[in-house]
């Protein structure tokens, strides 16, 4: 399975990285994703999602149109947020 990342765990990834990431979030449950270690994934309508686990893409293609509007990608430059 997949490592997703809590928000409570962003500030400190932020700290320890010295790099730029896209993170995703998942949008069934909500947790963020690094986008480059992701194996679990849903295109719809020309846009790609991501999920932390396959339940949740599950959910995610049984009704795409619930869910498709809550996730919104992050770009994150860990350099500049020091």
């Amino acid at each position: 399975m997949q490592k997703a990342i809590r928000l409570k765990e962003i500030n400190t990834i932020l700290v320890q990285c010295n790099e730029v990431k896209s993170m995703a979030t998942d949008p069934v449950c909500l947790m963020i994703i690094d986008e480059e270690d992701a194996k679990i994934t849903s295109t719809h309508k020309n846009q790609k999602y991501y999920f932390c686990c396959n339940w949740c893409k599950k959910q995610f293609d049984e009704n795409p149109k619930r869910y498709s509007r809550i996730s919104n990608d992050v770009s994150v430059n860990l350099k500049e947020v020091r």
